[in-house]
């Protein structure tokens, strides 16, 4: 398709996490503060430079043509490499979540969602400031000459009107529902349905 046909000329660049949040736990989901998994090039900032590591040949084609570059030496590169391990050795480890969707299984109805919503507000900044939520809408745009498009938007299911169908029917009409739809989501139907946790564990 033509989304893959794009993301063929990209080049993935990410930056390594130097300050973990507390609550960070990416480690525990298979991510980490400088995983070179999903990038071409990896950014690491070190003392008044940047050491760029690439993980692909792609990567490692467009870092040949930065003249500008100079090479580690085995000094710095062994401070680099100690940094980054003391950084990711200092994110707490979370035991059991890759078996958290069978966990989950039987706690649908467990009273601590009513616990968890209470101090949800509904206002859906927990899902605008996640990396990996991607509910949408579609609408249809009518111009006056006649014309119109079809466009999708970016939406929340944590806002009432998420799930509200023509009918009328609303099957997630409190906030309940809601909160405990979003954890699912990520830790029950995501990966049953294509064997990833979806969440990088950011904290956030």
């Amino acid at each position: 398709t033509q989304m893959f046909e794009s993301i063929k000329n990209i080049t993935l660049i990410g930056m390594g996490c130097l300050e973990p949040r507390t609550s960070c736990f990416c480690t525990s989901v298979n991510g980490g503060p400088f995983n070179k998994e999903s990038v071409d090039i990896l950014i690491t900032e070190f003392k008044d430079n940047y050491y760029l590591e690439s993980s692909t040949d792609k990567g490692e084609a467009l870092i040949k043509k930065i003249k500008s570059l100079t090479e580690a030496d085995n000094g710095d590169l062994a401070k680099i490499e100690k940094l980054q391990k003391d950084i990711e050795s200092a994110i707490p480890v979370i035991e059991g979540l890759d078996s958290i969707h069978t966990k989950l299984d039987g706690l649908f109805d467990h009273p601590m969602w009513k616990i968890e919503s209470q101090g949800c507000i509904g206002c859906g900044t927990c899902t605008y400031l996640c990396p990996t939520c991607h509910c949408f809408d579609v609408l249809d745009e009518n111009k006056q000459d006649g014309s119109g498009r079809r466009i999708r938007i970016w939406d929340t299911c944590q806002f009432p009107l998420f799930t509200l169908e023509t009918s009328g029917h609303n099957p997630r009409t409190t906030k309940l529902p809601r909160v405990r739809q979003r954890i699912y989501h990520k830790f029950n139907y995501y990966p049953k349905n294509y064997n990833i946790i979806g969440c990088v564990g950011c904290g956030r």
